[in-house]
């Protein structure tokens, strides 16, 4: 075995040691009080309270899965420690880790907990002060070094985790030169800034996650999450796959594009191999698909579902895409295959904001026509909106609630424009005085951080609310209308009584944006 002295930072390592090194993983913890959506909004990360006895889902750290096992792969001795998952205090992450004493600990950093992560990273430092910490994500790649700056981070990833891994652990343990690790950023004393990876990012050539290192049951999700008669009391065990990376649509306001580049996949046997692998080796059933645009390539998703139906796989999974990549024909071939529900970027409700925000060539009618074959086909439906585009107005919010009225989707989530650093809007945003804050700890979706012209932060909160109001009076009521024409009196009154709560959060939220309408109106004149 070997121990680590100290480092360098004249552009290489030197540590004591042989080729095989300690390496962890670990996926920091959450700050508290919140849970942080890692993979959501471009791997910038999305935030919401997090509360005790709320079944939220799980997501398990998969491009650290791959990169652990790529890793692995070359002989060296990998953990994972995920803390997010387990929730556990300061003091008890910190002696799990004097159990390991690993020489290179690993990190994600996230936009929301971005403060958060810094100061557990300082903690770590100060009671391992010889182990090189290395962190990665979108943030290290738009902002590495407000990140090197800010914190106690040796070295950040600017590129993809597991095609930058490889090099730069074969660099570390053989006393090489950091300067020849392509998508990095390190601290030399001042910061040096290595060229991107310039070799092809072939997703193909990616090992199966190393899911022995981590603990497979504890990622879990609600069951009517996946399944239209599921219950919300109940949790499924699944696990997130990532069959392409990438979009080519380049929407001002979206992260994506700016951090995984254009549209790539993985070949429909490959998909369908990981997937078999967790069936046959740990009976897991459930998927979610993480991909920007599942069904960029319809062709391909075809044959995805073949493969399952062929293997005779038997799974329940979930996707999000693009509302142009989905026809009738190919929700019923992924319905066929187990697709239960599929996401969709609606973003708005108002043709004329539909057109400027880089959905040109999509309508009203085709969402709505989406979402009626969804429907047909009996395919969860969850559409996504965003309060607060440039543009947004209060006709453009009650167009939204049009639109949510009626196409009725099973589920909604409606987020307050968030400018990511490294898009389009960040930089109009920032040239135009819009932003409120760059408190990157607001930046979660749910609180706004810019204002426009015509539309301030408190507009958008109160256009969240009359929305989230719009869907729970509507989604709510439809439920009791479709139990009475069942004529299923008990099971009626049984819904009546469960619903009654949103409705009435429903009714509330209407009524008090129908107030401050009138206010408004009045100021007006």
């Amino acid at each position: 075995m070997f121990q680590s002295s100290y480092v360098n930072f004249q552009g290489s390592y030197e540590i004591s040691l042989g080729e095989k090194m300690r390496i962890l993983f670990l996926n920091l913890p959450d700050p508290p009080g919140v849970y942080v959506y890692k993979d959501y909004c471009g791997g910038f990360g999305s935030a919401f309270p997090f509360r005790k006895n709320q079944k939220h889902i799980i997501f398990p750290p998969l491009f650290d899965a791959y990169a652990a096992s790529i890793v692995e792969m070359k002989g060296h001795e990998v953990s994972i420690v995920d803390a997010q998952v387990k929730r556990d205090s300061d003091k008890l992450l910190l002696q799990n880790l004097k159990r390991i004493n690993p020489e290179i600990i690993i990190s994600r950093i996230s936009l929301p907990s971005f403060r958060n992560n810094l100061k557990i990273i300082s903690k770590i430092k100060n009671h391992f002060p010889n182990v090189i910490y290395v962190g990665w994500g979108s943030l290290c790649k738009v902002l590495p070094e407000i990140v090197l700056l800010k914190g106690d981070l040796d070295i950040v990833v600017r590129d993809e985790l597991e095609f930058t891994i490889f090099s730069l652990i074969k660099t570390l343990s053989s006393n090489g030169n950091l300067k020849d690790v392509e998508g990095i950023s390190f601290k030399s004393p001042k910061i040096i800034h290595n060229p991107y990876v310039s070799s092809e990012k072939n997703l193909n050539a990616l090992p199966l996650p190393a899911y022995h290192l981590l603990d497979m049951k504890k990622y879990q999700a609600r069951e009517s999450y996946f399944l239209k008669e599921g219950s919300k009391n109940k949790t499924v065990n699944f696990f997130t796959l990532l069959s392409s990376r990438g979009c080519n649509f380049n929407c001002p306001y979206c992260p994506y594009p700016v951090i995984f580049g254009r549209w790539r996949a993985m070949s429909p046997k490959k998909v369908v191999d990981e997937m078999e692998y967790l069936v046959k080796n740990y009976n897991i059933r459930t998927f979610w698909f993480h991909d920007q645009v599942f069904t960029m390539i319809p062709k391909r998703v075809e044959k995805i579902c073949k493969e399952i139906v062929d293997r005779k796989l038997e799974v329940t999974w979930a996707c999000e895409t693009h509302v142009k990549k989905l026809s009738q024909h190919l929700i019923r071939t992924m319905k066929r295959a187990g697709c239960t529900r599929i996401q969709v970027g609606v973003e708005t409700g108002d043709p004329q904001l539909l057109s400027t925000i880089g959905k040109k060539g999509c309508t009203v009618n085709d969402i709505e026509e989406v979402i009626y074959h969804l429907h047909e086909e009996g395919v969860l439906i969850e559409a996504n909106f965003i309060v607060g585009l440039p543009g947004e107005n209060w006709k453009t919010i009650k167009n939204t609630a049009k639109i949510i009225r009626r196409t009725k989707p099973d589920d909604v989530a409606i987020s307050i424009i968030t400018p990511y650093p490294g898009t389009k809007l960040f930089s109009l945003a920032k040239n135009r005085n819009w932003l409120i804050t760059e408190d990157w700890s607001k930046y979660t979706t749910s609180q706004p951080v810019m204002a426009l012209p015509n539309f301030s932060g408190e507009d958008m909160k109160e256009a969240q609310r009359y929305l989230y109001g719009i869907f729970l009076y509507t989604s709510r009521l439809n439920r009791l209308i479709a139990t009475a024409k069942r004529h299923r009196l008990l099971k009626f009154c049984q819904t009546f009584v469960k619903e009654l709560p949103q409705i009435g959060m429903g009714i509330y939220f209407i009524t008090k944006f129908i107030i401050k309408s009138k206010v408004r109106s009045i100021g007006g004149n």
